[in-house]
Parts: C-alpha cells; structure tokens; sequence
C-alpha cells in the first residue's frame, strides 16, 4: 500500500504463535524459541490456515491492515433517498385534532368571516377547519401526496412558505370576488402545493427521478379537480356545498409564482430571469389584494 505523500515504512511479518492463533494449531509457531509444528501434506489448505499480521507504520503510527480489509467487505449503508413529509404531516394532525374537538367557540375565533377582517389571524387559521370529515380527509390526503417530494427535494421551510401564502393569498382573495363566503378549509394551501410541482420540474427535470410519472400525476389530479368543480358549478349551481373558487385559483397561482421564484434548480440566465419576474408578479398581487381589502 502507497500513501502519496508520505514516508512509508513498513516491517517485515511477524508470525503469531500458534496457540494464540484463531486457526487453531496447525499454523507455524516460532515463539519462545519453541521448534516449529510440520504442515501436513496437504499444503495448500495448510497454508490457507496461517495467521500473519501486517502492522503499517505511517507518520510513527501503527495502523493494522488485516481488520481495515475485514471492515471493507461489508456493504456500505444507504440513507433512504426520501424524508418524513413533517410539515405536511403537522397540519394534517392540527386539522385532525380541531376536528375531533368540535368546539363551536374555537370554529368561530378560526374561521374566516368578511365582517371581522380587521382579526388577521383569520385570513390564515381558517385552513384548520373543515366542514365535514370528507372535506377533510380529501385535504389531507391531497396535501401529503403533494408535500411528500417537495418536502425532500427542495426542503421543509420551501413547503411551509408556499403552503401558507397560498392560504393567505386565498382569503384575500376570496374577500374580494366573493365577499359573502365564510371561508372552511385547506384547499387553497393544497392547490399552492400542487402548482407549485409545475416549476419544481421545470427547473429540475434533467435530475428529477420518476419525472414522467410527476408531470402525469400533476396533470391528472389538476384535469380531475376542474372537471368536478366545472360539473358541480353547473349541475348544483355551485351550492351545497359553496366551492371558493376565488380561493382555489389564487392559491394555485400563489404556489406557480412561488415555486419559479423560491425553489432551486438550473442557474441559466432564462431562469434567472423567471425567478425575478415571478416574485416580483407576486409581490404585486398580494400587496394589490391587500389595498383592495382596506377599502
């Protein structure tokens, strides 16, 4: 063995007494002056049996070879490529517990109400209700299906801004175009998560894996949620229940501008140039919502 570099000195084998060897003792033996035990005829399996240690001096360091080989055979470990969706998982116990309580005083300090906009924390904390359990267990299968990559390839505080600028982005926004709705729900939070993929793999497709399951994936779940909501405006008029629509499209929008604007990827001029642009558009938009809610 070589280290570039360095002097390297090494000493000539010494040979193991025989009783101390693991082998037992049919291996040579030269300690104590005591006389050697014979091979037996069968040399090569006799000398498959002798025990020779190697010492490496390195720098005046003695370093033995023989349990650095054993220690290289074994398999290297691998880390599981995925991470444990933590911010999704969160909300979704919050929304679990809150519904579980059923305490219609907590549903009324949470939930959105465009006659107390002056109670800030509402424009947010709505997204912890929801109006029944099919509402809510949509919501949070839809937001671990969508947090579960981005969580892992762009990171936990990525996720969490998105998720919740797309619900405050959905409040204001619904306290504009429709101004009569008392707001429940996660919805807003989910589409800026599902949108938000659309720049995740434009950025990063080269590297992504399963990328043509992603783009399908993305575009299935969007087709479906459009079709029904497009069914359910026109078949129930968009009553019982009332869809945010304001809400969704805000929030979808919220988590495409971001999304260009926050997550990382390839460093051409192109996406530099998109990255700026993004935030800047939607830096606009909201500070634009906001004046108009002031009014």
């Amino acid at each position: 063995m070589l280290v570039s570099g360095s002097p390297l000195k090494v000493r000539s084998p010494r040979i193991i007494p025989a009783e101390a060897s693991p082998y037992g003792q049919d291996a040579w033996s030269t300690s104590g002056g005591s006389s050697y035990k014979p091979l037996t005829q069968n040399a090569e399996s006799d000398t498959s049996q002798l025990s020779v240690i190697f010492d490496e001096v390195i720098d005046g360091q003695s370093d033995p070879i023989v349990p650095q080989l054993r220690n290289s055979t074994k398999p290297p470990k691998t880390k599981c490529p995925w991470k444990i969706p933590w911010v999704a998982i969160t909300n979704c116990c919050v929304q679990i517990a809150i519904f579980a309580l059923q305490s219609k005083r907590l549903s009324n300090l949470l939930i959105y109400t465009p006659y107390k906009k002056y109670e800030i924390w509402r424009f947010f904390t709505y997204s912890l209700l929801h109006s029944d359990a099919v509402h809510l267990v949509v919501n949070i299968f839809l937001q671990v299906i969508t947090a579960f990559a981005l969580e892992t390839e762009q990171g936990y505080l990525n996720v969490f801004i998105i998720y919740n600028c797309g619900v405050f982005t959905g409040s204001l926004a619904t306290s504009i175009f429709q101004r009569e709705l008392l707001i429940v729900g996660s919805s807003a939070g989910v589409y800026s998560l599902l949108l938000s993929h659309v720049p995740h793999l434009v950025l990063n497709f080269s590297s992504l894996p399963y990328r043509y399951y992603r783009v399908v994936s993305v575009i299935v779940i969007c087709l479906n949620d459009v079709l029904l909501t497009t069914f359910h405006c026109i078949k129930e008029s968009n009553t019982q229940p009332k869809i945010g629509l304001a809400a969704h499209i805000s929030g979808g929008l919220s988590g495409l501008l971001l999304g260009f604007a926050l997550f990382s990827g390839e460093k051409t001029y192109t996406f530099q140039f998109i990255r700026l642009f993004a935030g800047m558009f939607y830096c606009a938009f909201v500070i634009v919502m906001i004046l108009l809610n002031l009014k």
